[in-house]
């Protein structure tokens, strides 16, 4: 009968350098946590909205999503006379979002003047990167506001509503 030859054992030393070592390469693999909380975004008062698109200064322009979720429009951001690394926060108003100057905002224009789009707000936007949106500057109020083209539709479609509304009672 042949004999089974017994296993080599390493000296309690080494086991326990070769099991930290494991461990120091099991925690550069884990993910950090995930808060369960859903990040919110404060909402704006559309009644505030309407009083600043009613009463400031405005420019427009359509603007696509960049594939990073990012918007460059340069312009409109010198009109408001956002520079790079200026703070910003974002304010959610039904399917739109308003962006103002903040010192405690999260945002800010990357140095190439482009403004990131964190998930949270292009989900509740239902926009994603390549799709186009409306911006509307307010440079009284330092105040940028983004439409989905979903919006811009429904204006469009309101207006010519509105305006065939009153040229049927004209003339009547």
């Amino acid at each position: 009968m042949t004999r089974r030859p017994r296993p080599h054992r390493m000296p309690q030393r080494q086991v326990e350098q070769a099991q930290v070592s494991d461990m120091r390469i099991v925690q550069a693999l884990t993910l950090p946590e995930v808060p369960t909380a859903k990040t919110r975004i404060p909402r704006v008062d559309l009644g505030d909205l309407r009083v600043a698109l009613g009463t400031g200064s405005q420019r427009f322009a359509i603007s696509l999503i960049d594939p990073s979720g990012r918007l460059a429009q340069s312009a409109l951001f010198r009109y408001l006379g956002w520079a790079p690394g200026e703070p910003l926060s974002s304010l959610l108003g039904g399917s739109c979002v308003q962006f103002v100057r903040d010192q405690a905002g999260p945002l800010s224009l990357d140095p190439r003047m482009r403004l990131p789009l964190p998930a949270t707000t292009l989900r509740q936007c239902r926009v994603a990167a390549g799709d186009r949106v409306l911006m509307i500057a307010i440079a009284d109020y330092s105040s940028l506001v983004v439409h989905p083209m979903a919006n811009l539709a429904h204006m469009v479609r309101t207006f010519h509503a509105d305006l065939a509304i009153s040229r049927r009672s004209r003339t009547q």
